[in-house]
């Protein structure tokens, strides 16, 4: 079952921040309880819940810029989900700043049962869906860039990216591996 809906009840958040100087961290927490339905509005369960958190910092010393992150969910149906990141920024000049950062993003599928259909089954069943994700899902990207601010709510960045990622949660085609790279030039501005 790849559609899912479900109603969330229940959230609760928290979040803290501590800065001195060019020094911040801070963290935040989640908390949600749900019901969880198919698209034939079968129940699946009615006592789901959801923990998200996360913890992030950065450090400015002269003109370097340092910034280091890890964050973490987990869930019913859905994958559990964690993201550690570090980036490393030069600025050069008032306008210019050439950066470096590197990600880890991996996700744990774990299968559930789904509820049957109600009703008999059908004459002619259809296929076999596919099984379900079970395991872990990698990627990994790193990417080197240049931001060029054109003014004080604007900046050209220019990329490129590699990424990676290894799949082994779909055991029955064994463990799949790929690899690209990408070039950007983005226009970042706030508006």
């Amino acid at each position: 079952t790849h559609c899912i809906s479900s109603a969330a009840s229940d959230v609760y958040k928290r979040q803290a921040k501590y800065q001195s100087g060019d020094f911040w961290i801070r963290s935040a927490i989640m908390h949600s309880d749900y019901s969880v339905y198919t698209p034939r509005n079968q129940l699946i369960t009615d006592s789901g819940h959801s923990i998200l958190g996360s913890l992030e910092s950065e450090f400015v010393l002269d003109k370097f810029q340092f910034n280091i992150g890890y964050s973490a969910s987990s869930a019913f149906i859905v994958p559990e989900d964690s993201m550690n990141y570090m980036s490393l920024a030069y600025r050069s000049n008032p306008k210019i700043t050439p950066y470096v950062y590197w990600v880890k993003n991996k996700q744990r599928f774990i299968s559930f049962e789904a509820p049957r259909p109600d009703g008999p089954p059908p004459m002619n069943p259809p296929m076999a869906p596919p099984a379900p994700p079970d395991g872990d899902r990698n990627t990994y990207s790193i990417a080197t860039g240049l931001r060029y601010d054109l003014g004080a709510k604007v900046a050209l960045k220019f990329q490129i990216e590699n990424n990676r990622s290894v799949n082994k949660s779909e055991l029955q085609n064994g463990i799949i591996s790929t690899e690209g790279n990408a070039f950007s030039v983005v226009l970042e501005g706030v508006f």
